[in-house]
């Protein structure tokens, strides 16, 4: 069931606010797992025994066919088909060699094409949930110029917080950072290398949500101090009075203030709020 309230001041005739039931603004709070890092297949190094030992024999066969040469001319032909098989197999060494290096370089292409294609939609995913979590921060604590505007046009926002609502009371100090509210799940590896070290940047990026409003719980601080140049400060006041009087029903916050009277024109409008008590 609607709330209804009264949202004149106190020197003016009574009018009904209607109070809708609020939609809260959930910040996301989904877990998003990072891609593990490709498993790269080790360099494919030349196995020189599989070159050097044919070729060695080919040169044995050799140095024997030629001092076989001497005294038996037939003992060439009957040399060369060895010394021909042993340079095929050294041909074959070394086209095994190129060929397996080759695969392998084909297979490590291809796990770092999988791995930048999972990296860069996590990226995106992360990006958009980032984005996000900043918007509805901005969104649950307005600026003043925002807030004027919810008073403006009796928005459905105005006095949308409840004494149920953990932002009750919750009042924008300034602008900073807050943890993500996203959980970022690291793979499991001790492996340190460049994707490894692509991964950790990634969820460092995304770890804190800067530029977004911060808060502070009144409730749970139970006083809160304002000091500074007396413009500055007085603006400060201003802004979390206009918060609490915007964010609240005055059937559930009442606002009380004390002023020397030669501040009575800096302060006198705060009679008008329906959130002070009457004179």
């Amino acid at each position: 069931m609607d709330d209804q309230h009264n949202a004149s001041s106190f020197t003016s005739p009574q009018r009904i606010f209607n109070r809708p039931p609020r939609i809260l603004r959930k910040l996301p709070d989904e877990e998003v797992e990072l891609p593990p890092p490709p498993q790269l297949p080790p360099a494919q190094r030349p196995r020189l025994a599989s070159v050097i030992l044919p070729l060695m024999s080919a040169g044995l066969y050799l140095v024997v066919a030629l001092l076989r040469g001497n005294s038996n001319g037939g003992g060439m032909l009957l040399t060369l088909p060895m010394v021909g098989l042993s340079l095929l197999m050294a041909g074959m060494g070394i086209y095994t060699y190129f060929d397996q290096r080759s695969q392998q370089k084909a297979a490590r292409e291809a796990a770092q094409a999988a791995f930048t294609i999972a990296f860069n939609t996590i990226d995106i995913r992360l990006s958009e949930l980032w984005s996000k979590q900043r918007q509805l921060r901005h969104e649950n604590d307005p600026g003043i110029a925002l807030l004027l505007q919810i008073v403006e046009r009796a928005e459905p926002r105005l006095w949308e917080r409840r004494p149920e609502d953990p932002d009750f009371l919750a009042l924008r100090i300034g602008i900073g950072e807050y943890p993500s509210t996203v959980k970022i799940k690291k793979p499991s590896s001790s492996a340190t290398n460049e994707f490894t070290l692509q991964l950790h940047d990634l969820a460092a990026r995304y770890a804190t949500v800067r530029d977004v409003p911060r808060t502070l719980l009144l409730p749970r601080a139970g006083s809160l101090g304002i000091a500074g140049p007396a413009i500055e400060a007085q603006a400060m006041v201003r802004a979390l009075i206009w918060q609490i009087a915007v964010h609240h029903s005055p059937a559930e916050v009442r606002i009380a203030a004390f002023w020397h009277s030669r501040h009575d024109a800096e302060w006198s409008w705060l009679r008008h709020l329906p959130h002070t008590p009457a004179p």
